[in-house]
């Protein structure tokens, strides 16, 4: 009766991700990539001990994916007793077609986006354009399967990406 019609993107644009590749992270620094109490990558001492030290963070390839952009927040500033900072969300609605051509959907049918991936970059699908490059890394804080389509399938994920606080709360 609806065959296997399973919706299309509206306007879309193209996502260049980078997916945090967990295995060489935890390699890293020697073993002892990933800090033992908060899970996430360890950051390195800064060079002659004084300034920003470095991540341990290793990423994969960039992945260049079909989107439909929604609106998220743009740049906001929040004030924190160290200065300010940038607060940005970002919504992209991806197709689960292009997501399995691209290798993307695990055997239980699963997304494999996952929190801790970083948006690259946004993209005209039709030039080839950069049209965003967040200022500050942007990263999937959720990843949420959105609608099932008229083929009885599911077509459209939702992945929020937002940025990551550098200071404490004022």
């Amino acid at each position: 009766m609806f065959g296997s019609y399973r919706g299309r993107l509206i306007f879309p644009f193209r996502a260049s991700i980078r997916q945090l590749d967990t295995a060489a992270t935890a390699a890293a620094k020697s073993g002892d990539g990933y800090d033992e109490d908060f899970k996430e990558p360890s950051p390195t001492a800064p060079a002659g001990g004084e300034g920003a030290g470095t991540s341990t963070r290793a990423e994969s390839s960039a992945l260049v994916l079909p989107c439909q952009v929604e609106m998220g927040t743009g740049e906001k500033v929040r004030q924190f007793f160290q200065g300010a900072d940038m607060d940005a969300r970002l919504v992209l609605v991806f197709h689960f077609r292009d997501l399995e051509a691209a290798g993307l959907v695990d055997a239980n049918g699963n997304a494999t986006l996952r929190p801790s991936d970083r948006l690259e970059s946004i993209t005209n699908s039709r030039t080839g354009e950069v049209v965003f490059t967040p200022r500050e890394p942007l990263y999937v804080v959720e990843v949420t399967a959105t609608a099932f389509g008229i083929g009885r399938g599911r077509n459209l994920l939702t992945v929020f990406f937002q940025g990551r606080d550098k200071g404490g709360g004022s």
